[in-house]
């Protein structure tokens, strides 16, 4: 994409070097023209002042007989001709590019007074502006090409990076998803297929236990990478008043479990969050703490400094 940018920049920059250039060169033969007419036309007349006064734009302008002789000038051309070139007579008003040696290029116009072998010609142009006697230009249009490609490089790269983004996060979902359903998945096939290939051998009343055990485990397992998904994606959570104590209380009377749990509350001990995810933080909790007890649990609920806190055994 960048190197696209890089290639659709410079075919445009060259373009509008070209035309920049064309333009002012244009312009300027076009006032060198409008001069040298006006002046041939006071040469016809006889009525050519000396020296002769120029403007800004066009500041060269000189008259030369057919012998090659000065006439008349402004005082900026000096004492030299500002060219040996002649129109010819069916050809009588010229552009020309005269270019002296070590010195900027003098674009002129050239204007034979009349047809005739004698005529006079009159020069007329200025010395051609630094944006075609130098490299500036392009220099301007390579540097702003350049910041252009960056910027575009940037941009591609920070628009590419967001929207790969929540792929990476599907990518990592489906990842964790596979990784922690496996083991599960396993173990409860294992079972099963005890069950159908060793039926005399086999407890149907255990097999189910653990069967259900391990759903539970799964079911356990899809509602964090549900949770997780969810978190994942922005998705926000409505927040309320929650009395902790309560919260916990209930939940540990609504599941079921043989290692038996104690919940000890110390005064009213409120939070302000999601009451869905602390119910799967406290899901977790007591799945660990279960799964290392001894004869019982213990959880204890207070707060302190503001902040809520828990105990457990």
């Amino acid at each position: 994409m960048t190197l696209l940018v890089l290639m659709i920049v410079v075919v445009l920059g060259a373009g509008m070097d070209l035309a920049v250039r064309y333009r002012v060169r244009d312009e300027a033969f076009f006032n060198a023209e409008k001069t040298v007419l006006r002046w041939s036309a006071q040469v016809r007349s006889d009525h050519v002042p000396r020296p002769i006064p120029v403007s800004a734009n066009v500041d060269l302008v000189q008259v030369v007989d057919a012998r090659g002789r000065i006439t008349s000038s402004s005082p900026q051309t000096g004492r030299a001709r500002l060219s040996m070139f002649r129109p010819e007579p069916g050809d009588r008003l010229r552009r020309w590019t005269e270019c002296p040696p070590g010195k900027r290029c003098v674009l002129l116009a050239a204007d034979r007074v009349s047809p005739s072998a004698d005529s006079p010609v009159v020069y007329a142009g200025a010395v051609e502006s630094s944006i075609l006697a130098t490299h500036d230009l392009e220099y301007v249009v390579g540097a702003a090409a350049l910041i252009m490609t960056v910027m575009s490089g940037w941009l591609t790269w920070r628009i590419t990076g967001r929207s790969l983004r929540p792929v990476q996060r599907q990518y990592q979902l489906a990842s964790t998803t596979s990784h922690e359903l496996r083991n599960p998945i396993a173990g409860l096939r294992v079972q099963l297929e005890e069950a159908l290939l060793y039926p005399d051998h086999v407890n149907p009343r255990d097999t189910i236990q653990r069967a259900l055990s391990t759903t539970d485990r799964l079911e356990g397992i899809v509602d964090e990478l549900l949770l997780l998904a969810r978190l994942r994606s922005g998705e926000s959570a409505t927040h309320e008043a929650i009395d902790l104590g309560a919260l916990v209380a209930e939940e540990t009377r609504t599941t079921s479990h043989p290692v038996p749990v104690d919940v000890r509350v110390t005064g009213d001990v409120w939070v302000h969050g999601s009451r869905t995810q602390l119910i799967r933080l406290l899901s977790n909790l007591m799945s660990n703490a279960r799964r290392h007890a001894e004869s019982r649990v213990i959880v204890c609920v207070t707060s302190g400094d503001g902040l809520a806190g828990r105990g457990g055994d």
